[in-house]
């Protein structure tokens, strides 16, 4: 991805100054002078930062910003404001108004550029999360994100933060815990991983608070966490260094407590976000290899897993059994008390034989009222008891449904063994096949039994 870049500005020599600064890094640049002129480029052509001027032709930078973030088809859109020089007002509007990064307009040509590889890193990071929004089903468990969270605040080791604590506390919503820089790297190893962390940096040794910024990215406790970098004094080569490292803010003009709050504001509400689309993810992960009645591993998992299983065994010694398991008459069950009714058995049976097993032994729904168990480091009389125990538990008391109807169940069982001696792997289509025809021969022989088979694979 190139990156497509939307430069808003009245001036034309500020386009153009702006452009040239961005021409050697390849990016595809759009140019707008008016507030019209951007929301048309943000709403059809979707750039992936705007870095945008506090004027344009008749209408106000930070107004814009406002009606940008109140779409919900801009609002995560990445967008860098740029201030009058020195404007600590300017600077705190636009954060309020939600600009993601907020710059001097005579901020030097390197830290434009370094500031903008931050944001594409962002939206590069951010492209299947994004994914997840415009997914059904996943988006709707992304609800609204709190601007709150656990916030680290690291200072030099030399310094007092009291005061600086009780700024901090006073406008944060969340715990805030302080670290010295000669610590902090031990200290968070302890307790809840912060979700921001505000590193500060030391007057006499400013090198130290990049090289704890590049520490951070790499533990696994924070390597997630939002950073932001507060310069005691403003440097570019530092500050292009600490943003391609990977800090997700930077604050040149030293620390404002006001100022640290708002840009954390925007970050911990960031970080929420993507943390909510991540576990939407890992749930739609799960969901996609679980039976959502029984809450059993679907067929497509436990067919893939006993495909592992027998290539882990290939030439071993320990034996594992692989059990077709069946209602019986099941038919009967869904035509006489209907569908819901079958669902509550199918449900309670799962319950009941995965009570049964060990931890560490599968069960699954294949489908219906077919499941197959998977029993690790058995013989076969052992396999053939395991089964037994499963067909009482189904058997031993009616399925009693929310309103007292009893319906007796019973359940068949096939039993195949592979005990590791045979020459090579074992064949899982084939150990299936042989539970298979173990089962036909349990319904056959009047069902509610085990039947074992008589090769082992």
């Amino acid at each position: 991805m190139s990156g497509r870049i939307l430069i808003a500005a009245a001036i034309p020599a500020e386009r153009i100054l702006l452009r040239a600064t961005l021409a050697s890094h390849a990016y595809d640049v759009l140019l707008a002078s008016s507030a019209q002129a951007v929301l048309d480029h943000a709403q059809g052509d979707r750039p992936d930062v705007i870095l945008l001027s506090e004027t344009l032709d008749g209408s106000c930078g930070i107004e814009l910003c406002r009606r940008l973030r109140a779409d919900p088809e801009t609002s995560r859109l990445p967008l860098i404001l740029r201030t009058g020089a020195g404007e600590r007002g300017g600077r705190l509007r636009a954060l309020a108004a939600g600009a993601d990064a907020v710059m001097d307009a005579d901020t030097a040509p390197s830290i434009v550029a370094a500031r903008i590889r931050s944001l594409m890193r962002r939206v590069a990071s951010g492209a299947e999360l994004d994914d997840v929004v415009r997914t059904p089903g996943l988006a709707d468990a992304i609800d609204v994100i709190p601007h709150t969270g656990r916030v680290a605040l690291i200072v030099p080791a030399e310094l007092s933060c009291d005061l600086w604590r009780a700024e901090m506390q006073a406008r944060i919503r969340g715990p805030l815990r302080v670290c010295r820089d000669d610590t902090a790297l031990t200290e968070l190893r302890a307790g809840d991983p912060p979700d921001a962390i505000v590193v500060v940096e030391n007057p006499a040794v400013p090198e130290m608070a990049l090289r704890l910024v590049s520490e951070l990215r790499c533990r696994s406790a924070t390597m997630r966490a939002a950073i932001l970098l507060v310069q005691s004094e403003p440097g570019w080569d530092r500050a292009v260094m600490a943003l391609d490292i990977g800090v997700d803010d930077l604050i040149e003009t030293g620390f404002d407590p006001e100022e640290v709050s708002l840009r954390l504001r925007h970050a911990l509400a960031r970080k929420a976000y993507e943390d909510r689309c991540r576990a939407a993810l890992r749930d739609g992960a799960r969901l996609a290899v679980t039976d959502p009645l029984t809450g059993l591993a679907n067929r497509r998992f436990a067919m893939d897993r006993l495909r592992q299983i027998a290539e882990r065994n290939r030439g071993a010694s320990g034996a594992f059994a692989v059990l077709a398991l069946d209602l019986d008459r099941f038919k009967c069950i869904n035509d006489t008390y209907g569908h819901p009714a079958g669902d509550a058995v199918l449900a309670e049976v799962a319950r009941r034989m995965e009570g049964t097993l060990r931890q560490g032994d599968l069960l699954a729904r294949m489908g219906g009222e077919e499941f197959m168990a998977v029993i690790f480091g058995c013989r076969l009389d052992q396999a053939a008891r395991t089964a037994d125990r499963l067909r009482e538990a189904v058997s031993c008391a009616p399925v009693r449904l929310p309103d007292g109807t009893e319906i007796p169940v019973t359940i068949s069982i096939g039993v195949a063994i592979s005990d590791g001696s045979a020459s090579g792997r074992p064949d899982p289509a084939a150990l299936m096949a042989q539970a298979d025809r173990a089962l036909y021969a349990a319904k056959a022989d009047g069902r509610n039994q085990v039947t074992v088979s008589s090769h082992a694979a």
